[in-house]
């Protein structure tokens, strides 16, 4: 009997994985390796990959090594006991394999935001083998820029302004602006509010759009400066460039003296 493994290219629909074409592949006649994927297929997003070793044979496979080769497009964050990683090559020593044992290893990955097309995972295991691919959706460049005052004597106004620099429209983007030091004294109508937390939806931008929130502030008593943050997302395509998805600034807080 010869091993059944798991092989094809996976189904991406909305940047979610929902399944895989299934075939047969050569290996030992006692062990079969299986890979089942799961997770969000886009720049940035994080991909699980449970490797199954399974022995089918009537008697026990002794010091069993599964190794497992990622692609350059994954960054590998998680691996379990027994595990080593090195040089995108993963070796997990599995020890004895009893008949009809099956040993399980969870490999957990990040698609780094440069990854393009087919990303193709093989395992392998006393000659049984495995490989699946994981086609990568492609991604946008979001940036979110913050114009705020050199200083201010108590009360200050300030904008955030999103701005899609990619080739892909982003949709479901969303705007969040944090203050520290100081409390919203005015937000942008339709926008979920706390004193020093604000969240705006931008709907959709596409390519070049730019959409601009405009916010007021009061330095909080005592404050020699107040913070502001920003950060720009979008719910259903990846990021190709994540170093400007945030912006910080401070405003100093200058106190005039009273004649």
């Amino acid at each position: 009997m010869r091993a059944v493994t798991w092989c094809g290219t996976l189904v991406v629909s909305g940047g979610m994985l929902v399944g895989a074409a299934p075939a047969v592949a050569t290996g030992s006649p006692a062990l079969a390796v299986r890979i089942d994927t799961w997770g969000d297929a886009r720049p940035g997003g994080r991909l699980d990959f449970l490797v199954t070793a399974a022995n089918q044979g009537a008697s026990a496979t002794r010091k069993v090594r599964l190794d497992v080769a990622v692609p350059r497009g994954i960054d590998v964050i998680g691996l379990p006991d027994g595990c080593r990683e090195r040089r995108r090559l993963i070796r997990c020593r599995l020890g004895v394999l009893a008949p009809k044992a099956i040993r399980k290893v969870t490999v957990s990955g990040i698609v780094r935001p440069t990854a393009r097309g087919a990303q193709t995972v093989v395992a392998e295991a006393d000659g049984a083998s495995a490989r699946t691919s994981v086609r990568v959706k492609p991604g946008t460049d979001l940036a979110v820029r913050l114009r705020t005052p050199q200083g201010t004597d108590g009360s200050f106004a300030f904008a955030a302004r999103a701005l899609n620099q990619g080739k892909r429209s982003a949709r479901k983007v969303s705007v969040t602006v944090a203050v520290r030091g100081a409390r919203f004294t005015r937000v942008p109508a339709g926008c979920m509010s706390s004193a020093h937390r604000v969240t705006c939806d931008a709907a959709a931008l596409d390519p070049g759009a730019m959409v601009r929130f405009a916010f007021r502030a009061k330095a909080e008593p005592g404050r020699k400066a107040a913070e502001v943050f920003a950060t720009v997302g979008a719910a259903h395509i990846g990021e190709t460039r994540p170093a400007d998805n945030g912006a910080f600034t401070s405003v100093p807080v200058v106190r005039f003296a009273q004649d």
